[in-house]
């Protein structure tokens, strides 16, 4: 999906409890296979109970 070229990609939660990984497809594969294992650390540490995504990145990146 083309993102703005500031998102890398993001992850979501879908209605049935799995996850739905976005990555910009304006960045390159090597950009988008970090994005991705970015990502996966988001769902790894469950990260979708915490409410303020800035204090989320700073733990992940």
């Amino acid at each position: 999906m083309n993102l703005p070229y500031d998102c890398r990609g993001y992850v979501t939660t879908n209605a049935d409890g799995d996850y739905t990984v976005v990555l910009n497809a304006r960045m390159s594969y090597d950009m988008n296979v970090q994005t991705y294992v970015h990502e996966l650390k988001h769902i790894h540490y469950d990260d979708f109970r915490d409410g303020n995504v800035g204090d989320i990145e700073k733990g992940t990146m």
